[in-house]
């Protein structure tokens, strides 16, 4: 599917040379590149039938059709054979018919020559075609990706933890000198540059770890992964006191590396912890919330949060956010809360009555005050943070 900064750059080129209003969703039916920056973010139920059924235009009649999109025609974005996404021009149908085929023509032709650009200007190094293939979702073909890793010298039939360094304003050359100096750094450690302030590095494990070995080998991964990580923020210069450290998942599959470099991401996008070590499995929950389409939750806990009160949303958000934190420990949520616990079981037991749910002794009702909370979090969020990452 297309990404948001090549679909910008349609946008932008497109709207050079006609007035009316262009926008391109993903195959998630969000918009995310248009003319009208408003849009960005939100839902288009059109686009999402064209990417997920088998037309390939829809023409919207009225305004009021769908909620939220205006009339217009919508077209399915087509390369290679494959959808890639969907543009929709605002205006007329019948006036904007012949331009909208245009537009659609225009952005196919674009996408095409962007990606053989980027397949001529596109540095050949292996370090680099490896880091390409871990940047990019495109599935490679396993074999390549294993060749490739065996020319590098890297073993591909042992785990490695995925770890995002942030380097901000540090000088990034001295984060990486001290990153190889550690007695941890491995000869099987991939440390990779995706970007002018970032160091990507997939940590290799202890050496019994794929053999069975070790008790708990995937514990003691995680472990040394974030003892790593410690020591290079106990080691830091003064110079070089602000590095973020985001740590994905561990992936015993090189296929497997683009997800772990996203759940870094992920981590860096939902969280603000300057300098700290940041661990994507203390997220999960929220993570998988997120995983599930924004309209999937809309269709299941909407009409608690079309008639739930604001000021009770608010509480429910606090009380229901201290508990998920807090494994659902009462003492220790209230303190999170800074309500005495009898106050805190009072506001929770009130909220409970008023849902019809027990979660103390019911995992159902458990699972159901957390996917509310989440839903609740995320209908308050901006348009943009609701889409199906």
């Amino acid at each position: 599917m297309l990404e948001v900064s090549l679909a910008e750059k349609l946008i932008e080129q497109i709207t050079k040379y006609t007035d009316y209003n262009v926008n391109i969703m993903n195959g998630e039916g969000i918009i995310i590149a248009s003319r009208n920056p408003d849009r960005i973010g939100t839902y288009h139920e059109p686009a999402w039938q064209i990417l997920h059924g088998k037309e390939d235009i829809i023409t919207v009649n009225s305004d009021s059709d769908y909620p939220g999109v205006s009339r217009g025609i919508n077209m399915a974005i087509e390369i290679d054979g494959r959808r890639e996404g969907v543009v929709g021009v605002t205006g007329d149908p019948e006036e904007i018919h012949p331009i909208a085929l245009i537009i659609k023509m225009s952005i196919e032709t674009m996408i095409r020559y962007e990606n053989q650009k980027m397949r001529i200007l596109r540095r050949q190094t292996k370090e680099e075609r490896l880091l390409e293939i871990i940047l990019t979702d495109k599935a490679p073909a396993p074999d390549k990706l294993r060749e490739l890793m065996k020319e590098l010298g890297y073993r591909t039939d042992i785990p490695r933890a995925a770890i995002l360094c942030h380097t901000v304003n540090s000088n990034r050359q001295a984060v990486i000198s001290l990153m190889k100096s550690c007695p941890l750094y491995r000869k099987d450690d991939i440390l990779l540059l995706p970007g002018e302030d970032y160091i990507l590095l997939f940590k290799s494990g202890i050496s019994g770890l794929s053999n069975g070995q070790s008790p708990s080998p995937l514990k003691e991964q995680q472990l040394l992964t974030v003892e790593y990580m410690q020591w290079i923020i106990d080691h830091l210069s003064p110079a070089n006191t602000v590095c973020s450290f985001y740590a994905g998942t561990l992936q015993n599959n090189p296929l497997q590396y683009h997800a772990a470099y996203m759940h870094c991401k992920w981590l860096e996008k939902h969280t603000d912890n300057p300098g700290r070590i940041v661990l994507f499995y203390d997220y999960i929950g929220e993570y998988t919330a997120q995983c599930i389409p924004f309209r999937k939750l809309q269709q299941i806990y909407g009409v608690y949060g079309d008639n739930m009160p604001e000021e009770i949303r608010t509480r429910y958000l606090e009380i229901a956010g201290s508990l998920i934190d807090s494994d659902f420990n009462i003492a220790v949520a209230a303190k999170k809360t800074y309500m005495h616990k009898n106050t805190f079981t009072y506001q929770y037991n009130k909220l409970c009555e008023l849902l019809g749910i027990n979660p103390r002794t019911a995992s159902q009702d458990k699972w159901f005050m957390t996917f509310l909370y989440y839903y609740l979090k995320r209908s308050a969020a901006p348009e943009s943070e609701k889409q199906h990452k």
